[in-house]
């Protein structure tokens, strides 16, 4: 058996091992820049999600409490309020003390005071009576827009419940995405590995196998092997 082979032989096997540990590695660390990349995409959506969420609670919140506060004044069931009185005090305090109304009243009571004052019947029974018509138009004439209001209100939150609805499920699909990305690059990086030494095992096995061969029956090769090309990883034979 020539030592120049068997050299060879070993020398080949262990450039095409050396060759497949840079191929394996260099699959991985591909594999893991792609994770790292999807993750960091990830992330990053999860942050502009979250503060959307948080852009959008101000309007959300205002318009749930319309919708508690409408419910208390026309006495509908809540969670909160399981048995409401219709236009209970709670209610009419919130109307009573509502922009709609008070701004109005106020200025209304104002200017029946100072009419009457004018006139010197500030504490007459005809002011007082002046006072009350105009309170209760006031309260009529309001209502409705005090009612309207809580209804902008609603859908407002309305609107911004909804942009939140769908942010979530558009952030939810792309999250989906990203981590099947990231398992995708990973199991690439495992594949690729797998491979590249399943390749180089097979080729130093051909090798071996074929060396093997020659050595048993060198007539059937021509000659005999005298040496080992490792830039090729097979036999050469002297004739």
């Amino acid at each position: 058996m020539a030592i120049g082979a068997i050299l060879g032989a070993v020398i080949g096997a262990g450039a095409q091992l050396w060759g497949a540990s840079k191929a394996s590695k260099a699959a991985k660390e591909a594999a893991a820049i792609q994770a790292k990349a999807a993750r960091e995409g990830y992330d990053n959506a999860l942050t502009l999600y979250n503060q959307g969420r948080k852009d959008l609670a101000p309007y959300r919140e205002t318009g749930e409490g319309a919708v508690t506060t409408l419910a208390k004044l026309y006495g509908i069931p809540t969670p909160g309020n399981p048995n409401p009185e219709a236009f209970g005090e709670e209610a009419a305090a919130a109307f009573r003390n509502s922009p709609d109304y008070k701004f109005a009243f106020d200025e209304g009571n104002r200017a029946v005071q100072f009419s009457a004052a004018a006139k010197g019947a500030l504490a007459s029974g005809n002011t007082l009576r002046d006072l009350t018509t105009f309170g209760q138009g006031a309260a009529t004439q309001n209502f409705q827009n005090y009612a309207q209001r809580l209804l902008q209100l609603a859908g407002m939150g309305q609107s911004a419940a909804s942009q939140g609805a769908n942010q979530a499920q558009s952030f939810g699909q792309f999250g989906a995405n990203q981590f099947g990305n990231i398992g995708q690059a990973q199991a690439s990086g495992v594949v690729g590995s797998a491979n590249a030494w399943n390749s180089a095992l097979g080729g130093v096995a051909n090798n071996l196998a074929l060396y093997n061969a020659m050595n048993q029956s060198p007539s059937a090769y021509g000659g005999s092997m005298s040496g080992y090309d490792p830039s090729w990883g097979t036999m050469t034979m002297a004739a």
